[in-house]
């Protein structure tokens, strides 16, 4: 069985949010329908660095699409 190489694409949004926020700044909804349009598929948002209590300093967008 062949598997199929994927290819992954990461998009940081240096906007920071409060507990329970959505990101601000580039509207998410936006950049996520943009790289649909490319083909790509949203996998996943991370929230990875903690600024203040319950902040995050950005938000990454994960993609994928088949290679």
């Amino acid at each position: 069985m062949i598997q199929q190489a994927h290819e992954c694409k990461y998009i940081r949004l240096k906007e920071r949010c409060g507990s329970g926020s959505r990101p601000r700044g580039e509207k998410y909804q936006d950049v996520i329908r943009e790289y649909e349009r490319e083909g790509w598929q949203l996998v996943q948002i991370l929230r990875p660095g903690i600024e203040l209590p319950h902040s995050a300093k950005h938000f990454e967008l994960i993609f994928k699409r088949d290679g």
